[in-house]
C-alpha cells in the first residue's frame, strides 16, 4: 500500500484520545498560570517550573506534572496502532514513554535550586533524571510523529509539523541556555539566571503541539 492510498483514518488521531489531549493540555496550562499567581515569590524568569512542586501549594505543582504527563500519554494512545508506518508508530510509542516519565516526575520533588550535586537527595536525583529524559524525548517524539504523518499525506500535516517544530525550537533554546549557564557555574545552578524563561518556553512548545493534535482530532470527526 503506498502512502497516497492509505485510508484517511490511518493518519488521523483517535478522536476520543485527542479530545483528552485537549482537555488535559488546557488543564495543564491553567494550572501553570495558577501556580504563577499563587507563588509570586518564585521568579518565573529564574526558577524552574519544577520548583512549584516544593513548599506551599506543592500538591498543585505535582498535579501539573501528572496532568501534563497524561496529556502527552494520550497523544501516544491517539496515534498508536493506526497502521500509518514506522515513524508514526515510533512517535506514538515515544509519546507513551515521555508521558510516563513526566507523570513519574510528579512523585519526586526537585531539590532547592542551587543545591550542589553531592548534596542532592534521592528525590532530587530521580526528578533530575526524569527531566534529563523527558524534556528532550517529548519534542523529539512530536517531530518524529509529525514527519511520519507528513510523509503519509495526513490532513492538517502542516499544522502538526508546525506545532512539532515549535516544540523542538523551545527544546533547543532551553538546552543551549542550560549548557551555557552550567559551563559558567559547573558546581551549582546560579539563582539569578534566566533559565526559568527558557523552561517556560518549553511548556509553550508542548502546548502548541498538544493543541495541534487536539485540533486535528476535532476536525477529523472520527470516533474510535
Amino acid at each position: 500500500m503506498t502512502d497516497m492510498h492509505l485510508p484517511r483514518s490511518a493518519t488521523m488521531p483517535k478522536q476520543h484520545w485527542s479530545t483528552w489531549v485537549g482537555i488535559l493540555g488546557l488543564g495543564s496550562a491553567i494550572i501553570l498560570v495558577l501556580l504563577h499567581l499563587l507563588k509570586p515569590d518564585l521568579a518565573p524568569t529564574a526558577r524552574f517550573v519544577s520548583e512549584y512542586a516544593t513548599g506551599d501549594y506543592s500538591w498543585l505543582g505535582r498535579v501539573l506534572f501528572f496532568v501534563s504527563g497524561a496529556a502527552i500519554f494520550c497523544v501516544g494512545l491517539a496515534y498508536r496502532d493506526r497502521g500509518a508506518g514506522k515513524l508514526v508508530t515510533a512517535g506514538a510509542w515515544l509519546h507513551l514513554f515521555g508521558g510516563a516519565v513526566m507523570f513519574i516526575a510528579g512523585f519526586f520533588a526537585m531539590d532547592p535550586m542551587g543545591t550542589p550535586a553531592d548534596q542532592m537527595t534521592m528525590h532530587g536525583q530521580v526528578h533530575s533524571l526524569t527531566g534529563m529524559v523527558g524534556i528532550p524525548v517529548v519534542p523529539i517524539a512530536a517531530l518524529v510523529l509529525a514527519i511520519g504523518l507528513w510523509r503519509r499525506g495526513a490532513p492538517n500535516r502542516a499544522l502538526l509539523l508546525g506545532g512539532a517544530l515549535v516544540a523542538i525550537a523551545s527544546l533547543v533554546a532551553l538546552q543551549v541556555r542550560i549548557v551555557s549557564i552550567m559551563s559558567a557555574s559547573p558546581d551549582a545552578f546560579p539563582m539569578d539566571s534566566d533559565v526559568g524563561t527558557y523552561n517556560r518556553l518549553w511548556f509553550v512548545g508542548l502546548y502548541a503541539w498538544l493543541a495541534a493534535v487536539w485540533f486535528t482530532g476535532r476536525s477529523s470527526g472520527q470516533r474510535s
